[in-house]
This record gives structure tokens, sequence and C-alpha cells, in this order.
């Protein structure tokens, strides 16, 4: 055995584990990116259920304080330029979660600006709620995830390193 296939062995190995790796870090970022959505979205139901504030000044503040900044500076983007908030939800730069969390977010772009306070806070109620169940499903699909994506590449990884030796 050279020492040339014993390092070529040994550089497939780390590129099918490094591989594993990156894909574990991209699932758990969906679920973190999908905490702090829900986060927001509680925060503002919040806003709108005890302090009664205008929404435009709950996604001002998210802008500032959120978890999913870059998400609220796109959606304030889009109000100071004339836009709802609905349009402004679905223009918006959202973060990468799942296509079904992503799909249930933009459900708020529907969301019809009402005066009504209690209105407003059980429709923002009922998105979090549907988040929060995806979340769950989430994380319990990512641990699944995990424990697949990272057995996969050891193997795979040893079956690459074996056919070089």
């Amino acid at each position: 055995m050279s020492a040339g296939r014993l390092s070529a062995a040994g550089i497939c190995f780390g590129i099918c584990v490094l591989f594993g790796k990156v894909r574990i870090t991209r699932s758990r970022q969906q679920v973190e990116e999908l905490e702090k959505l829900l986060g927001d979205l509680r925060s503002a139901e919040n806003s709108v259920r005890l302090v009664r504030l205008p929404l435009g000044e709950i996604v001002n503040g998210l802008r500032e304080n959120g978890r999913s900044k870059k998400l609220w500076s796109s959606v304030c983007a889009g109000m100071s330029s004339g836009l709802d908030f609905g349009r402004s939800v679905a223009s918006a730069d959202t973060p990468p979660v799942s296509p079904e969390a992503e799909k249930i977010f933009s459900e708020l772009s529907s969301l019809a600006v009402s005066n009504d306070a209690d209105v407003l806070a059980k429709r923002l109620s009922s998105v979090a709620d549907r988040l929060e169940n995806e979340l769950e499903t989430e994380r319990k699909n990512s641990r699944e995830k995990e424990k697949l994506t990272s057995s996969l590449s050891v193997f795979a990884g040893l079956a690459a390193a074996l056919l070089i030796l």
C-alpha cells in the first residue's frame, strides 16, 4: 500500500464526512430560522393583543429587536415604499426554512390588516400555531435526518477509502 493511495483514501473519507456535516448544519439552520420566525410572530401577536400597537409599529420593532431582522427589514422596506403589509410580506426575503413553513408564513401576505386588534391577533395566532406544529415536525425530521446523514456519510467515506486502497 503506497502513501499516495493512503492519502487519497483519507481525503475521500474526509470529504464524505465533511459533506455529511454540511448537510446536518443546513438542516439545523432551517430549524433555527423557523424558531426565530415563530418567536417574532408570537411577539407580534402579543404586541397586538396586549399593547394594541399598529402593525406598522410592530414590524418596525421587529426590524430593530426581532430575531429575523433581515426578514423584517425587507418587510419594512416594502411598507416604506407604499406597499401594504400583505404585499410587503409577499415580496420579502424569507429566511431559509422548509417549503411547508414558507407556505404557512406566506399566508401572512393574505392577512388583511384589520383595525380590530382582536381579529388581527387571532390571525397572527393562527399562523403562529400552524408554524409551531411545523416546527415540531421539522425538529423531529431534523433529528432523524442527522442520524441518517451522519451514518451514511461515514459509511460512504469508508467505502470510498476501501475502493481506493
